[in-house]
């Protein structure tokens, strides 16, 4: 029983190991190393100010917004059970202070997010597609 206890934690620690966060570097070889076999990593497209990467699991998809220095600074998804906490990087403690000061605490359809370096809004109905955006404000390109 103990070692299935410890493969079950090994393969989620590896599986949490690959995750992305707001403020990460991410390039091309970056992207490949973000391929196993329940998710895929792929270079969308890229202009002056950033660069997007599409991110597939088998629960939905997460495109990747990278400034021009090769930082994350946002996401956009469509994803069952969306992995905000692990999104949400050096993050986290700005998103939970917002959270708890949230004006409307009741809507569980909707969440929206607007601190100080932090904007994330998500709809859609719990165990169903969510769909949302992240972008810490302090990393985005200037428009």
């Amino acid at each position: 029983m103990k070692k299935i206890i410890i493969l079950v934690a090994a393969m989620l620690f590896i599986n949490n190991a690959l995750a992305i966060a707001l403020g990460d570097y991410i390039n091309g070889n970056s992207a490949r190393v973000q391929i196993t076999s329940n998710r895929s990593m792929s270079f969308v497209t890229s202009d002056a100010k950033h660069s997007e990467y599409k991110l597939i699991t088998n629960t939905g998809t997460t495109m990747i917004l990278v400034n021009n220095k090769g930082q994350v600074y946002g996401f956009n998804w469509q994803d069952r059970r969306p992995a905000l906490s692990q999104m949400l990087g050096p993050y986290k403690n700005e998103f939970d202070i917002a959270f708890k000061n949230r004006a409307n605490k009741f809507n569980h359809r909707y969440l929206d997010i607007n601190s100080p370096h932090l904007h994330i809004e998500q709809f859609g109905l719990p165990g169903a597609v969510m769909q949302g955006e992240m972008t810490a404000t302090d990393l985005a390109p200037a428009n």
